[in-house]
Protein backbone atom coordinates (compact mmCIF):
# COMPACT_ATOMS: atom_id res chain seq x y z
CA UNK A 1 0.00 0.00 0.00
CA UNK A 2 1.11 3.54 -0.78
CA UNK A 3 -0.42 6.39 1.22
CA UNK A 4 0.46 10.09 1.45
CA UNK A 5 0.39 10.38 5.25
CA UNK A 6 0.91 8.21 8.31
CA UNK A 7 -2.75 8.79 9.23
CA UNK A 8 -3.81 7.15 5.97
CA UNK A 9 -1.25 4.38 6.53
CA UNK A 10 -2.22 3.50 10.10
CA UNK A 11 -5.43 1.56 9.33
CA UNK A 12 -3.46 -0.74 7.01
CA UNK A 13 -0.75 -1.27 9.63
CA UNK A 14 -3.38 -2.20 12.22
CA UNK A 15 -5.42 -4.42 9.89
CA UNK A 16 -2.52 -6.42 8.48
CA UNK A 17 -0.20 -6.39 11.49
CA UNK A 18 2.58 -4.61 9.63
CA UNK A 19 5.15 -4.75 12.41
CA UNK A 20 8.30 -5.45 10.38
CA UNK A 21 10.10 -2.17 9.62
CA UNK A 22 12.53 -1.94 6.69
CA UNK A 23 14.43 1.35 6.66
CA UNK A 24 14.77 2.77 3.14
CA UNK A 25 17.12 5.72 2.54
CA UNK A 26 15.28 8.61 0.91
CA UNK A 27 11.80 7.93 2.26
CA UNK A 28 9.83 10.70 3.95
CA UNK A 29 11.41 11.81 7.25
CA UNK A 30 8.02 11.29 8.88
CA UNK A 31 7.86 7.66 7.74
CA UNK A 32 11.41 6.48 6.97
CA UNK A 33 10.60 2.76 6.87
CA UNK A 34 8.53 0.34 4.86
CA UNK A 35 6.12 -1.55 7.18
CA UNK A 36 5.58 -5.24 6.32
CA UNK A 37 4.22 -8.54 7.58
CA UNK A 38 5.12 -12.16 6.93
CA UNK A 39 2.63 -12.49 4.05
CA UNK A 40 4.49 -9.99 1.89
CA UNK A 41 2.04 -7.15 2.50
CA UNK A 42 3.85 -3.84 2.97
CA UNK A 43 2.89 -0.20 3.30
CA UNK A 44 4.65 3.13 2.97
CA UNK A 45 3.74 6.76 3.58
CA UNK A 46 5.27 9.08 0.99
CA UNK A 47 4.52 12.46 2.53
CA UNK A 48 1.81 14.73 1.12
CA UNK A 49 2.19 16.66 -2.11
CA UNK A 50 3.61 15.81 -5.52
CA UNK A 51 7.28 16.40 -4.70
CA UNK A 52 7.22 14.18 -1.62
CA UNK A 53 5.22 11.47 -3.39
CA UNK A 54 7.60 11.25 -6.34
CA UNK A 55 10.74 11.39 -4.18
CA UNK A 56 9.57 8.65 -1.82
CA UNK A 57 8.46 6.29 -4.59
CA UNK A 58 11.74 6.82 -6.44
CA UNK A 59 13.65 5.99 -3.25
CA UNK A 60 11.55 2.86 -2.75
CA UNK A 61 11.87 1.68 -6.35
CA UNK A 62 15.58 2.29 -6.82
CA UNK A 63 16.87 1.32 -3.39
CA UNK A 64 18.21 -2.07 -4.50
CA UNK A 65 16.99 -3.58 -1.21
CA UNK A 66 13.72 -4.87 -2.65
CA UNK A 67 12.54 -7.06 -5.51
CA UNK A 68 9.42 -5.25 -6.74
CA UNK A 69 9.25 -6.97 -10.13
CA UNK A 70 5.99 -8.80 -9.40
CA UNK A 71 4.55 -6.39 -6.81
CA UNK A 72 1.02 -5.01 -6.95
CA UNK A 73 0.66 -1.43 -5.69
CA UNK A 74 -2.51 -0.13 -4.01
CA UNK A 75 -2.34 3.66 -3.77
CA UNK A 76 -4.85 4.51 -1.05
CA UNK A 77 -5.75 7.94 0.25
CA UNK A 78 -8.48 10.34 1.31
CA UNK A 79 -9.92 12.67 -1.32
CA UNK A 80 -12.64 15.23 -1.92
CA UNK A 81 -15.56 14.16 -4.11
CA UNK A 82 -17.83 15.89 -6.62
CA UNK A 83 -21.34 15.80 -5.03
CA UNK A 84 -22.91 15.20 -8.44
CA UNK A 85 -21.00 11.90 -8.66
CA UNK A 86 -20.99 10.52 -5.13
CA UNK A 87 -21.03 11.27 -1.45
CA UNK A 88 -18.75 11.34 1.56
CA UNK A 89 -17.67 7.97 2.97
CA UNK A 90 -17.80 6.48 -0.53
CA UNK A 91 -14.88 4.48 -1.91
CA UNK A 92 -13.74 5.27 -5.46
CA UNK A 93 -11.51 3.06 -7.59
CA UNK A 94 -9.79 5.42 -10.02
CA UNK A 95 -9.53 4.62 -13.71
CA UNK A 96 -8.00 7.87 -15.02
CA UNK A 97 -5.51 10.18 -13.29
CA UNK A 98 -5.29 13.72 -14.64
CA UNK A 99 -2.85 16.39 -13.51
CA UNK A 100 -4.82 19.57 -12.97
CA UNK A 101 -1.73 21.68 -12.35
CA UNK A 102 0.14 21.33 -15.65
CA UNK A 103 -1.49 24.21 -17.50
CA UNK A 104 -1.35 27.71 -18.83
CA UNK A 105 -3.46 30.26 -16.98
CA UNK A 106 -4.85 33.57 -18.16
CA UNK A 107 -6.08 36.06 -15.58
CA UNK A 108 -9.80 35.30 -15.21
CA UNK A 109 -10.52 39.05 -15.10
CA UNK A 110 -9.23 39.45 -18.65
CA UNK A 111 -10.52 36.35 -20.45
CA UNK A 112 -10.89 36.24 -24.23
CA UNK A 113 -14.48 36.48 -25.45
CA UNK A 114 -16.40 33.22 -25.05
CA UNK A 115 -14.05 31.62 -22.54
CA UNK A 116 -15.47 30.42 -19.21
CA UNK A 117 -12.09 29.70 -17.62
CA UNK A 118 -8.55 30.99 -17.78
CA UNK A 119 -6.99 27.52 -17.74
CA UNK A 120 -5.87 25.81 -20.93
CA UNK A 121 -3.47 23.00 -21.68
CA UNK A 122 0.15 23.84 -22.41
CA UNK A 123 0.38 24.16 -26.17
CA UNK A 124 -3.40 24.39 -26.66
CA UNK A 125 -5.14 27.38 -28.23
CA UNK A 126 -8.20 27.46 -25.97
CA UNK A 127 -9.65 25.68 -22.90
CA UNK A 128 -11.53 23.01 -24.86
CA UNK A 129 -8.72 21.90 -27.19
CA UNK A 130 -6.70 18.88 -26.02
CA UNK A 131 -3.04 19.87 -25.56
CA UNK A 132 -0.12 17.87 -27.00
CA UNK A 133 0.77 16.42 -23.54
CA UNK A 134 4.34 17.79 -23.51
CA UNK A 135 5.32 16.56 -20.03
CA UNK A 136 4.07 12.98 -20.34
CA UNK A 137 2.70 12.96 -16.79
CA UNK A 138 -0.58 14.74 -17.51
CA UNK A 139 -2.63 11.55 -17.75
CA UNK A 140 -2.34 7.97 -16.56
CA UNK A 141 -4.93 5.29 -17.25
CA UNK A 142 -5.09 2.43 -14.77
CA UNK A 143 -5.28 -1.09 -16.22
CA UNK A 144 -9.04 -1.60 -16.85
CA UNK A 145 -8.84 -5.28 -15.92
CA UNK A 146 -7.27 -4.45 -12.56
CA UNK A 147 -9.85 -1.74 -11.84
CA UNK A 148 -12.70 -4.08 -12.79
CA UNK A 149 -11.31 -6.80 -10.53
CA UNK A 150 -10.93 -4.36 -7.62
CA UNK A 151 -14.49 -3.08 -8.05
CA UNK A 152 -15.91 -6.60 -8.30
CA UNK A 153 -14.11 -7.78 -5.18
CA UNK A 154 -15.10 -4.77 -3.08
CA UNK A 155 -18.58 -3.96 -4.40
CA UNK A 156 -20.31 -5.87 -1.59
CA UNK A 157 -18.28 -4.14 1.15
CA UNK A 158 -20.30 -2.46 3.90
CA UNK A 159 -18.75 0.97 4.28
CA UNK A 160 -18.75 2.86 7.55
CA UNK A 161 -21.04 5.87 7.72
CA UNK A 162 -21.70 7.94 10.82
CA UNK A 163 -24.57 10.20 11.86
CA UNK A 164 -22.49 13.37 11.46
CA UNK A 165 -21.68 12.51 7.84
CA UNK A 166 -25.31 11.64 7.18
CA UNK A 167 -26.47 14.99 8.56
CA UNK A 168 -23.87 16.90 6.55
CA UNK A 169 -24.64 15.24 3.22
CA UNK A 170 -28.35 15.92 3.74
CA UNK A 171 -27.55 19.64 3.43
CA UNK A 172 -26.83 19.09 -0.28
CA UNK A 173 -30.54 18.51 -0.83
CA UNK A 174 -30.66 16.10 -3.75
CA UNK A 175 -28.71 13.92 -6.15
CA UNK A 176 -25.78 11.63 -5.54
CA UNK A 177 -24.54 13.73 -2.59
CA UNK A 178 -27.38 12.64 -0.30
CA UNK A 179 -27.29 8.92 -1.12
CA UNK A 180 -25.65 6.23 0.95
CA UNK A 181 -21.91 5.75 0.47
CA UNK A 182 -20.94 3.05 -1.99
CA UNK A 183 -18.06 1.57 -3.94
CA UNK A 184 -17.72 3.15 -7.38
CA UNK A 185 -15.16 4.13 -9.98
CA UNK A 186 -14.24 7.40 -11.67
CA UNK A 187 -11.45 9.76 -12.66
CA UNK A 188 -9.38 11.94 -10.36
CA UNK A 189 -7.63 15.28 -10.70
CA UNK A 190 -4.27 15.87 -8.97
CA UNK A 191 -3.06 19.25 -7.80
CA UNK A 192 -0.85 20.60 -5.04
CA UNK A 193 -3.44 23.39 -4.79
CA UNK A 194 -6.66 22.25 -3.13
CA UNK A 195 -9.45 24.07 -4.95
CA UNK A 196 -12.98 24.54 -3.73
CA UNK A 197 -16.21 25.85 -5.20
CA UNK A 198 -18.72 25.03 -7.92
CA UNK A 199 -16.90 26.90 -10.70
CA UNK A 200 -13.50 25.36 -9.95
CA UNK A 201 -15.19 21.99 -9.59
CA UNK A 202 -16.72 22.41 -13.04
CA UNK A 203 -13.30 23.37 -14.36
CA UNK A 204 -11.91 20.10 -12.95
CA UNK A 205 -14.73 18.16 -14.60
CA UNK A 206 -14.08 19.83 -17.95
CA UNK A 207 -10.30 19.49 -17.62
CA UNK A 208 -10.53 15.75 -17.03
CA UNK A 209 -12.61 15.42 -20.19
CA UNK A 210 -10.14 17.46 -22.24
CA UNK A 211 -7.09 15.52 -21.05
CA UNK A 212 -8.46 11.99 -20.61
CA UNK A 213 -11.27 12.05 -23.15
CA UNK A 214 -15.03 12.40 -22.97
CA UNK A 215 -15.43 8.93 -21.48
CA UNK A 216 -13.64 9.97 -18.27
CA UNK A 217 -15.88 11.24 -15.46
CA UNK A 218 -14.27 13.46 -12.81
CA UNK A 219 -15.06 12.14 -9.34
CA UNK A 220 -12.31 13.10 -6.87
CA UNK A 221 -9.45 15.51 -6.30
CA UNK A 222 -6.23 15.01 -4.33
CA UNK A 223 -2.58 16.10 -4.31
CA UNK A 224 -0.40 13.08 -5.05
CA UNK A 225 -1.53 10.52 -7.60
CA UNK A 226 0.02 11.75 -10.84
CA UNK A 227 3.38 12.18 -9.13
CA UNK A 228 3.16 8.70 -7.62
CA UNK A 229 2.36 7.21 -11.04
CA UNK A 230 5.15 9.25 -12.65
CA UNK A 231 7.70 7.70 -10.29
CA UNK A 232 6.25 4.21 -10.67
CA UNK A 233 6.30 4.61 -14.46
CA UNK A 234 9.93 5.74 -14.43
CA UNK A 235 10.84 2.71 -12.32
CA UNK A 236 8.79 0.48 -14.62
CA UNK A 237 10.64 1.80 -17.66
CA UNK A 238 13.89 0.98 -15.85
CA UNK A 239 12.76 -2.61 -15.30
CA UNK A 240 12.38 -2.28 -11.53
CA UNK A 241 8.63 -2.98 -11.38
CA UNK A 242 5.47 -3.15 -13.48
CA UNK A 243 3.46 0.08 -13.30
CA UNK A 244 0.46 -1.72 -14.83
CA UNK A 245 0.13 -3.42 -11.45
CA UNK A 246 -0.75 -0.14 -9.72
CA UNK A 247 -4.33 0.64 -8.73
CA UNK A 248 -5.72 3.71 -6.97
CA UNK A 249 -8.35 3.80 -4.23
CA UNK A 250 -9.87 6.94 -2.72
CA UNK A 251 -12.16 7.34 0.26
CA UNK A 252 -14.20 10.53 0.12
CA UNK A 253 -13.93 12.42 3.37
CA UNK A 254 -15.30 15.75 2.06
CA UNK A 255 -16.92 17.42 -0.94
CA UNK A 256 -15.13 19.69 -3.43
CA UNK A 257 -17.82 22.39 -3.38
CA UNK A 258 -20.39 23.87 -0.97
CA UNK A 259 -23.97 22.89 -0.35
CA UNK A 260 -26.78 25.37 -1.15
CA UNK A 261 -26.55 28.45 1.07
CA UNK A 262 -22.93 27.79 2.05
CA UNK A 263 -19.91 29.76 0.85
CA UNK A 264 -16.98 27.99 -0.75
CA UNK A 265 -14.75 29.27 2.05
CA UNK A 266 -17.00 27.87 4.78
CA UNK A 267 -17.27 24.58 2.92
CA UNK A 268 -13.50 24.32 2.54
CA UNK A 269 -13.03 24.67 6.30
CA UNK A 270 -16.03 22.54 7.28
CA UNK A 271 -15.71 19.20 9.03
CA UNK A 272 -18.25 16.85 7.40
CA UNK A 273 -17.68 14.27 10.10
CA UNK A 274 -16.39 11.60 7.71
CA UNK A 275 -12.62 11.63 8.18
CA UNK A 276 -12.34 8.75 10.68
CA UNK A 277 -14.86 6.57 8.87
CA UNK A 278 -13.24 7.27 5.51
CA UNK A 279 -9.87 6.16 6.85
CA UNK A 280 -11.49 2.88 7.88
CA UNK A 281 -13.24 2.64 4.50
CA UNK A 282 -9.89 2.63 2.71
CA UNK A 283 -9.21 -0.75 4.29
CA UNK A 284 -12.80 -1.99 4.09
CA UNK A 285 -12.87 -1.37 0.33
CA UNK A 286 -9.22 -2.17 -0.36
CA UNK A 287 -8.71 -5.31 1.72
CA UNK A 288 -10.77 -7.64 -0.53
CA UNK A 289 -8.32 -6.99 -3.38
CA UNK A 290 -5.23 -7.31 -1.17
CA UNK A 291 -6.57 -10.47 0.46
CA UNK A 292 -7.37 -12.06 -2.89
CA UNK A 293 -3.88 -11.34 -4.23
CA UNK A 294 -2.26 -12.84 -1.11
CA UNK A 295 -4.55 -15.87 -0.91
CA UNK A 296 -4.44 -16.64 -4.63
CA UNK A 297 -0.92 -15.58 -5.55
CA UNK A 298 -0.52 -18.35 -8.11
CA UNK A 299 -3.42 -16.81 -10.06
CA UNK A 300 -2.16 -13.24 -9.69
CA UNK A 301 1.56 -13.78 -10.13
CA UNK A 302 1.51 -13.56 -13.92
CA UNK A 303 -1.11 -10.79 -14.10
CA UNK A 304 -4.71 -9.97 -13.32
CA UNK A 305 -6.72 -13.24 -13.37
CA UNK A 306 -9.88 -13.44 -15.44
Amino acid sequence: MIAPTTAELQPWIAHYGLTQAIAIPGLSPGAPALQCNGDGVCAVATGAGKANAAASIAALAFTGQLDLSATYFVIAELARIDPSVGTIDSAVWVNDLVDAGIAWEIDARTLPAGWNTGYLGIGATDPTTPPPIPFGTEHYAIDPALVAKAVALSSASTLEDGSAAQAYRALYGSGAAIGAPSVRQGATASSDTTWHGALLGQRAHDWVGVIAGSGATYATMQQNDNATLAALTAASNAGKLDAKRAVVLHAAWAFDRPHPGQTAYDSLLADPGARASSLDNLVIAGAPLVDDIVANWSAWQSGVPE
